[in-house]
């Protein structure tokens, strides 16, 4: 979505001026991509599901991606909900599996 049109829009609704206190550029890497092909590859190795879609919220991953033009997969454990709450939380089981997928993965980037 451009950004910019957003805001013009939401600030012709609002019939003010509308202050933008951050803007970062949206996040995407192609399914072809070396590093996505090697983390489904990760996650089936260890019998997890293979999932696509966005997260709510920010990462390093524009600065990585968007900026720089890194490849970037965004995983690991938690609800993709949780983050930066005052009662955020993750289940440490969830941590030990993140560290096996994150494992796998190095492991196939690296081969």
């Amino acid at each position: 979505m451009d950004h910019a049109g957003l805001v013009a829009e939401l600030a012709a609704l609002a019939g003010t001026g509308v202050e933008v206190l951050e803007d970062r550029p949206p996040v995407e890497t192609p399914r072809e991509d070396p590093l996505v092909q090697a983390a489904e590859e990760a996650l089936r190795l260890l019998g997890l599901p293979v999932r696509y879609g966005g997260v709510p919220g920010a990462t390093d991953s524009t600065f990585l991606r968007a900026w720089a033009g890194l490849p970037v997969v965004v995983m690991g454990p938690g609800r993709k909900t949780l983050p930066h709450q005052v009662d955020e939380w993750v289940d440490l089981g969830e941590v030990v599996q993140a560290a096996r997928v994150y494992a796998a993965l190095a492991v196939l980037v690296v081969s």
